[in-house]
C-alpha cells in the first residue's frame, strides 16, 4: 500500500497571476502589477513584514502568521488543536510537520515550499524569482459587471510549477490562480487587500484542489515585524520528545508475514490488543481502522485528504493516549482513521490499522522482508556498525524515505515502501514515459491497489538494479501507466 497525506498549508500552493485586457505583452502586464501592488524588495523593511490572521488547517481553524524579509527568508505558522509550521533560513527549509516532527525539507517538499513563498509573499514579482510568464489572451467576462481579464501563463521550472494567472483590470490585482504542481491540480481565488507601507496583500485566500479538498486563509492585518531575539527563520529540527524507548525490552518484534508478502505487527493501543497492523514505510501517518476507532471510543477532528495508490479520500484525525510497539511507545500520537476493511482479505487477516511515519521518524527500524524480521531501536544509542553492508543518504518526500538508486543506465530517486509488498521495484507514471521503459521491454498487463483504488500497470523485468552499492539482476518490476494517486510523483 501507498498512502501518503495531501494536507498543505496554503502558503505551499502554487499561483496564478494576472492584468488588464489592453496590455498584449508579458512584461507590460507585470510592470502594471507591479506598479498597483507595490511588493518591491527595497521596500520591505529590514525587520521584515508580517501577516497575521485565520485559517483552517485540516479542517480546524487556527490563528496563521507569515512573516518575511526581502531576501527571500520567510517562516508561516498556524498554532490550534494542530500546529504546523515552515520556513527557510536562505539555506535550509524546514518544517513542524503536522505531527508535530520538526525537521529539513527536501525534493519535492522543498521546491514546493520555495514556490509558494514566492506567491504568499508577493516577491514572486521581483525579476531574479525564476517564474517565467508568456501572454495567453484569454478574455473573460464576471457577474453582471463586464470586466476584461488579462491572462498570463506562467512556468516555474524550480518548482514544477506552470498554468495561467489572471488579474482584476481595474484593480490589477490577483483574481484567480490556476496551476498544475508536484501536488496535482488545483485553483486558487484571492479577494480583499491588507496593505503595510504602500504594499498590498490578498486578504483572503481560497485554495481548491482537483479532488474537491478547500482551504481558507483570511490575513486581517499586515504590519513591520517586531525585532525578534531569536530570528524566526532558523530551523528548529530536533529529535521529538513524545516518544519513550524500554530497552529492557527486545528490539525484535512479532512479525506475521501476510499473503501478499506484507510484515504485520501486533501493537498495543492505549494499552489494548486491536489486532495487526501493517508496517508501512510508504505510509505518511500511522492510521487505524475506523472500526477500531470506535472500539476504543477516539473523538475524530478535522478532515483531511489521504493519498493512496488509485487517488484521494477524505478522512479525519484521532489522537489515541498511546500506541506501543516493542520497546517503542508514542505518546498520544496524531493518526488518521481510514476504512480499511478492503484489507481483510487479502491480508489474510483483520487489519486494524497502519504503522507508517509516525514511527518510521522516531525509531531505527531494521526490516528484512524475505525473512518476516523487525528489529526496533532508539535513534540516540543505534550503533550503526552492527550493519554490514554500506549506507547510504536517506531523504524525506511527502514523509516517505527515499534513496538514490541505478538501473540500466539511469539514475533517481526511489521510495522505500514496505508496503509495496507484490513489486520489488515500481516505476511511477512520469518515470515510465521520461525514460521509455515500456519499449522493447516484454511486459503483461496488471493493477495495483490501495487506498483511492488502483493503478493500470505494466509488469516486467528490469536487466539490473543498484541500490546501496548492491546490484540484482533480472529484477521482477512494475510500471505504472497512468499518473494517478501517488503513481503520479516526478521522483
Amino acid at each position: 500500500m501507498k498512502m501518503q497525506l495531501c494536507v498543505a498549508m496554503l502558503v505551499s500552493a502554487g499561483m496564478a497571476f494576472a492584468a488588464n485586457a489592453e496590455p498584449t505583452r508579458a512584461d507590460e502586464v507585470l510592470a502594471h502589477v507591479r506598479q498597483s501592488c507595490g511588493v518591491v524588495k527595497a521596500k520591505i523593511p529590514a525587520a521584515g513584514i508580517l501577516l497575521s490572521g485565520k485559517a483552517k488547517v485540516a479542517g480546524l481553524p487556527t490563528d496563521y502568521t507569515v512573516v518575511f524579509d526581502s531576501a527571500g527568508e520567510f517562516a508561516q505558522m498556524s498554532n490550534g488543536r494542530i500546529s504546523v509550521a515552515t520556513g527557510f533560513d536562505g539555506k535550509d527549509v524546514w518544517t513542524l510537520d503536522i505531527g508535530g516532527e520538526r525537521r529539513l525539507l527536501e525534493l519535492g517538499d522543498r521546491r514546493q515550499a520555495l514556490f509558494g513563498a514566492l506567491v504568499m509573499t508577493g516577491l514572486w514579482m521581483d525579476e531574479g524569482s525564476g517564474i517565467v510568464f508568456t501572454p495567453n489572451m484569454e478574455v473573460a467576462a464576471d457577474g453582471e459587471k463586464t470586466t476584461h481579464t488579462t491572462v498570463l501563463n506562467f512556468n516555474h521550472a524550480a518548482s514544477g510549477t506552470s498554468g495561467t494567472v489572471a488579474v482584476d483590470a481595474d484593480t490589477w490585482m490577483v483574481k484567480e490562480w490556476k496551476y498544475r504542481g508536484e501536488t496535482g491540480d488545483s485553483t486558487v481565488t484571492m479577494s480583499g487587500v491588507v496593505e503595510c507601507d504602500g504594499m498590498k496583500f490578498p486578504a483572503k485566500i481560497v485554495r481548491t484542489t482537483k479532488s474537491g479538498v478547500e482551504e481558507e486563509l483570511t490575513f486581517d492585518k499586515a504590519s513591520v515585524a517586531p525585532q525578534y531575539f531569536v530570528s524566526p527563520y532558523a530551523a528548529n529540527v530536533g529529535a521529538p520528545t513524545d516518544v519513550v524507548f524500554d530497552s529492557s525490552i527486545a528490539a525484535e518484534i512479532e512479525v506475521k508475514k501476510a499473503p501478499t508478502g506484507h510484515l504485520l505487527v501486533h501493537p498495543l493501543v492505549n494499552g489494548k490488543d486491536v489486532g495487526w497492523f501493517i508496517f508501512d514505510s510508504g505510509a505518511g501517518s500511522n492510521v487505524l481502522n475506523t472500526r477500531v476507532v470506535k472500539d476504543l471510543g477516539l473523538e475524530t477532528f478535522g478532515s483531511l485528504p489521504a493519498m493512496g495508490v488509485g487517488g484521494v479520500v477524505m478522512t479525519s484525525w484521532s489522537r489515541p493516549d498511546s500506541i506501543s510497539l516493542g520497546r517503542v511507545t508514542l505518546n498520544e500520537p496524531l493518526v488518521v482513521g481510514l476504512d480499511l476493511n478492503f484489507l481483510d482479505a487479502p491480508m489474510g487477516v483483520p487489519i486494524a490499522g497502519i504503522i507508517g511515519y509516525g514511527l518510521f521518524h522516531r525509531s531505527v527500524a531494521e526490516v528484512d522482508m524475505r525473512q518476516g524480521e523487525i528489529s526496533l531501536f532508539d535513534p540516540a544509542s543505534y550503533d550503526s556498525a552492527r550493519v554490514n553492508n554500506s549506507w547510504a543518504k536517506l531523504h524525506l518526500d511527502s514523509r516517505i524515505a527515499c534513496v538514490e538508486a541505478s538501473f540500466e543506465g539511469h539514475t533517481g530517486i526511489f521510495k522505500l515502501d514496505t508496503g509495496a509488498a507484490g513489486s520489488t521495484v515500481s516505476f511511477f507514471g512520469p518515470a515510465v514515459k521520461k525514460f521509455k521503459l515500456l519499449e522493447g521491454r516484454e511486459t503483461t498487463a496488471a493493477k495495483e491497489g490501495g487506498v483511492g483504488g488502483a493503478v493500470t500497470t505494466r509488469k516486467g523485468t528490469l536487466a539490473w538494479f543498484e541500490i546501496g552499492g548492491n546490484r540484482t539482476e533480472n529484477v521482477p518490476a512494475m510500471f505504472a501507466t497512468e499518473d494517478k494517486g501517488a503513481f503520479s510523483s516526478k521522483e
